[in-house]
């Protein structure tokens, strides 16, 4: 099936809060992470680079188990969002 640039964004938001949602599971059955003030953002992270194309994708020689359109749409993420960071702060 061929998405469009559109569904493939909202299939990226919807990874994002799947991975979100199990690096919370992580946090609180691992005791350690919790009691290092790790936050579940900073697991979320670890999971999606052992997911992703960098670590699971390099042993398997594919992407792992993150879609490329997938990457490319989060790429995209930061210079979005830093407006609305910037907007944010201008209200106070």
């Amino acid at each position: 099936m061929d998405y469009s640039d559109a569904q493939w964004a909202g299939i990226a938001f919807v990874v994002l809060g799947a991975v979100l949602g199990l690096s919370t599971l992580v946090r609180r059955y691992v005791p350690l992470l919790g009691a290092l003030f790790i936050p579940v953002s900073v697991v979320a992270g670890f999971l999606i680079l052992l997911l992703g194309p960098q670590l699971l994708g390099a042993w398997t020689g594919t992407s792992g188990l993150i879609p490329p359109r997938v990457i490319a749409a989060w790429s995209s993420l930061p210079g979005l969002l830093i407006n609305v960071v910037f907007a944010a702060v201008m209200l106070g």
